[in-house]
């Protein structure tokens, strides 16, 4: 089965890649019914969109990590000194999400949702990492999507958000 991807986050260019020019019917010709993009194929289309919007322009959406973190590669000046750690948030899917949710918009409204969740959750999670110190942190929600192998019968599906980072001491930047 051939997937698509899509590169534009907006339901306008999703709806264009989903209903190609050759299935526009002309005249006294029926549309055939397309397929609804996956929850996975939603996720890579529009995770960044709503990370933007939750973000709003800042670097995190915990309040406690803005003025806290300090952006910098961890591989030259922090490696040996600091232990370098990575931090992994995991949201998983299921069949039964995709069908219980059959329709776009159904889809759309559940990937936002887990979106938000997932950013709201790994922010958190980092946060309680600082214990009185800053964090140098090198990149962030970055992100992977991928299948897993669960119950039999009932394929499962994740995306991850991982943050590499180093505590460190209040430094002035």
């Amino acid at each position: 089965m051939k997937r698509r991807t899509f590169i534009n986050s907006t339901l306008g260019t999703l709806v264009v890649g989903l209903y190609p020019a050759a299935a526009i019917p002309k005249t006294g010709r029926s549309i055939t019914p397309l397929t609804v993009p996956s929850i996975a194929e939603l996720f890579v289309a529009r995770f960044p969109a709503t990370r933007d919007r939750i973000l709003n322009g800042r670097n995190w959406a915990n309040d406690q990590l803005e003025g806290n973190t300090i952006f910098r590669p961890l591989a030259v000046e922090y490696q040996g000194k600091y232990e370098v750690k990575q931090l992994t948030t995991p949201c998983t899917w299921t069949e039964n999400d995709q069908a219980k949710n059959p329709t776009l918009a159904q889809r759309i409204s559940l990937v936002d949702l887990m979106s938000e969740c997932l950013i709201h959750s790994h922010d958190d999670l980092l946060a309680k990492q600082l214990k009185g110190g800053q964090l140098v942190v090198s990149t962030t929600y970055h992100h992977r999507i991928g299948d897993v192998s669960t119950i039999d019968n009932q394929a499962a599906w994740y995306v991850m958000l991982s943050t590499a980072y180093a505590r460190i001491p209040h430094l002035k930047v």
